[in-house]
Order: C-alpha cells, then structure tokens, then sequence
C-alpha cells in the first residue's frame, strides 16, 4: 500500500478537476480525498496500491489532465485506514 499527499500547480481549478480526479480514483479503488487551496493549487491524498497509486499519477500528468498541471509536489505518508474517496469543501 501506498499513501501519498499531491500539490498539483497551473490551471487546475475551474476546470472540473476535482470531480475528474473523484471519478477516476472510485473507478481504480483508490482512496482519499482532494480540496482546492485558496492559493489557486489542488491538494489530494491518494491511497492504494502501489502499482495503482503510479498509473493513477500518470493517468493524471498525461492526456487525462496533464494540460492543466504545471507542476506536482508529491509526499509520502504513513498508510491509514480510509476505504473511500470524497471532495473536501
């Protein structure tokens, strides 16, 4: 298992971003949650396994939403027991 936390920089809100990310993780059993920041970035936590959690991040930076992130800023963090994927307000 692997749980990360992302920062995903450059045109990614205003964008259906979020729910694009919600729709592909509850298709991939990935768990988490993902949040706009006032600053204009995205935040998400991904958890699941590993070799999911590495497709989901190329999922993301390629044709799916690639065109809107400038950058990422992945870190690690210590598994937890969620089971489910959500929007935070």
């Amino acid at each position: 298992m692997r749980n990360i936390k992302v920062k995903f920089e450059g045109r990614v809100q205003g964008v259906f971003f979020r729910r694009n990310v919600c729709n592909l993780c509850w298709d991939v059993n990935v768990s988490g949650w993902i949040r706009n920041i006032p600053d204009g970035t995205v935040e998400a936590e991904f958890q699941g396994e590993e070799a999911t959690i590495n497709k989901l991040l190329e999922t993301l930076t390629g044709e799916f939403m690639g065109a809107f992130i400038s950058n990422r800023i992945i870190t690690e963090l210590p598994v937890k027991d969620v089971n489910r994927f959500t929007i935070l307000k």
